[in-house]
């Protein structure tokens, strides 16, 4: 049986615009590949460039 009220946490950590480190509760503690980070880090910039436009 899934919960419905489980709480699913993401962290990411940036240094001078650029992505180092991200964590996330579902994972299980490895950390993520170079490419995987890259891609994370032209997504999460999109997103706040589109917020930040919102404002």
């Amino acid at each position: 049986m899934v919960e419905d009220d489980a709480i699913d946490e993401q962290r990411s950590y940036f240094l001078k615009g650029e992505l180092l480190h991200q964590l996330a509760s579902g994972d299980c503690g490895a950390p993520f590949s170079k490419d995987y980070l890259l891609e994370e880090e032209k997504r999460i910039t999109a997103e706040y460039a589109h917020l930040l436009k919102l404002k």
